[in-house]
């Protein structure tokens, strides 16, 4: 617009001779808009980068923990039940970098791909504001054994209910052991059946995760 007026009102103007300072200063001025096009492109190229890689680090992924409860059958084709009433769970874990973090007899605690080997996912719970158990957490107990005397307070060894437990921060209460199958466990075991120890079951876990604000997936 500015070039357009300049030439239009020199039409109505004496047709004198420019300094040459000045027919310089107009030719660069003239051209200058075709010489800032590659700095526009590439002004707009570094806005676009800039904001790409702002939404990428500052918006974090969607965080939910899950945690899943399995059952397991007797050879007689029964469920095993830890407690003769409740929702007849035998085995926990927690949700940890797209696998599952647990203890259980075979290997400790250890982090699978799949539960499949270990028993049937018959419920899973999630929360969308907890967290997933920390690297720093994980690396302390990763390959402790597991603790068949079900020890609350001994701190190299756990079983899987514990483990939930300490992540979460869930309060133990006493456990009764009054399932038909803890008479044969702990004679297996060579082991007497814990009295006024406290701790908590699959079942237990479920019932404080709930009242936590877990909601079924």
């Amino acid at each position: 617009m500015r070039f357009f007026l300049f030439s239009c009102c020199s039409s109505f103007l004496p047709q004198t001779r420019m300094p040459v300072g000045v027919a310089s200063a107009l030719k660069v001025e003239k051209s200058s808009p075709s010489s800032l096009a590659p700095l526009l492109r590439t002004f707009a190229l570094l806005v676009f980068l800039f904001f790409a890689v702002a939404f990428t680090t500052t918006i974090p992924a969607e965080a939910v923990v899950r945690v899943a409860f399995l059952t397991k059958k007797n050879a007689e084709g029964h469920l095993l039940r830890l407690h003769p009433t409740g929702h007849g769970f035998y085995h926990v874990a927690v949700s940890y970098k797209g696998r599952w973090l647990h203890a259980h007899p075979n290997g400790g605690v250890q982090i699978s791909k799949s539960l499949r080997r270990f028993g049937q996912i018959a419920a899973v719970l999630e929360h969308r504001k907890l967290r997933e158990p920390s690297t720093r957490f994980v690396r302390k107990i990763r390959g402790l054994p597991y603790d068949p005397a079900f020890r609350w307070n001994e701190p190299e060894s756990f079983y899987c209910s514990k483990l939930l437990a300490k992540h979460f921060r869930l309060p133990p209460t006493p456990m009764t052991f009054h399932g038909s199958h803890w008479g044969e466990y702990f004679r297996q075991l060579g082991l007497p059946k814990p009295i006024n120890e406290v701790g908590l079951s699959p079942d237990e876990v479920y019932d404080l995760l709930i009242e936590r604000g877990f909601v079924p997936r």
